[in-house]
Formats: C-alpha cells, sequence, structure tokens
C-alpha cells in the first residue's frame, strides 16, 4: 500500500508501530528544511556526513501535549532508515547509545581507507586535514611566535625576582 506510513513510533508498552512521523517534503526540499518547517529542531547530530559511511541526528520537537518528541533519522551514502519517533529524552538517548558505536566504526573505516598506501584520494580526508593544520600554523605563526616572546619574558622574569636577595 502506496499510502501506508513508512515511519515507526516507539509505544508506551515499548513496541513499534507504523507512523507518518516526517512531514510531506517539497521536489527541491532537503530533509532538514522540512523537518524544521514543522517545528523540529536538530538536537544531536553523530557523524561526518553521508560520505562518512552513517550518520545520525537526534531532533525535538514539542508535542500537541506540550512534552517533547523526538525523532532519530539514520543515513548513508546509499539510504536512509524509517524515521523513529521516540516518546522522552531517556528513550532517545538509549536508541542513540546503540547506533553511536556504529557512527564511530564507519568513519573510522573510512579514515583508514584514505590512509592505505596508494588509495589515497587527492582530496580526502587525511589531506583535508593535513591542509587545514598548514594553512593554520603558517596563519596564526606570527601570533604564535609572539604569545612564544612573551611567555619567555614571563619566565626571565620571575627567574630574576627570585634570585634577587
Amino acid at each position: 500500500m502506496a499510502d501506508e506510513p513508512s515511519d515507526l513510533r516507539l509505544t508506551s508498552d515499548g513496541e513499534w508501530e507504523p507512523d507518518r512521523a516526517l512531514p510531506d517534503i517539497g521536489e527541491k526540499e532537503f530533509l532538514d528544511a522540512a523537518l524544521e518547517r514543522n517545528g523540529w529542531a536538530p538536537l544531536i547530530h553523530l557523524g561526518g556526513g553521508e560520505d562518512m559511511g552513517v550518520e545520525v541526528t537526534l531532533h525535538q520537537q514539542r508535542a500537541s501535549t506540550g512534552h517533547p518528541e523526538y525523532l532519530l533519522s539514520v543515513s548513508g551514502p546509499e539510504f536512509g532508515s524509517p524515521a523513529l519517533r521516540l516518546p522522552n529524552l531517556p528513550e532517545a538517548m538509549r536508541l542513540l547509545a546503540q547506533w553511536a558505536p556504529i557512527v564511530q566504526a564507519a568513519s573510522i573505516t573510512h579514515i583508514l581507507g584514505d590512509l592505505i598506501p596508494g588509495e589515497i584520494k587527492h582530496y580526502g580526508l587525511v589531506e583535508t586535514i593535513a591542509a587545514r593544520a598548514a594553512w593554520g600554523v603558517a596563519e596564526k605563526r606570527p601570533e604564535l611566535q609572539a604569545d612564544r616572546r612573551m611567555q619567555d619574558r614571563v619566565e626571565e622574569a620571575r627567574y630574576r625576582a627570585a634570585r634577587k636577595p
């Protein structure tokens, strides 16, 4: 059935039931924009983007009862999970804790893939981090050198003050 809900809601009995948690998404609208338009705000995001393997986002919304509800979405480069609506923060954190090791493993696997000799991509994660570090050091070098000179003068003054009779 095409109009059957594809998302899931965790009931107070601990069972998952079909739910229509995600709003209708416009043809050129991104999921995050559609969620925000419907009152959902991102609360926690794990993962470095879909190119890192898996990312998990927890959103929060004030329900009609006045109590917050939570929505967990899991996505990757080739998939997106049904949205999982959770009734309270402890349930949301429990489910998030179950997904965190998966996100971590996927991210580490991606990074290690960039480190394999002969497999380093021109603009992979490792190269991007190295380039940012080199640029940052070059940009901050005068400030770092001035700070170091100031620390040296302070240490010298303390040394001289300690040696005075």
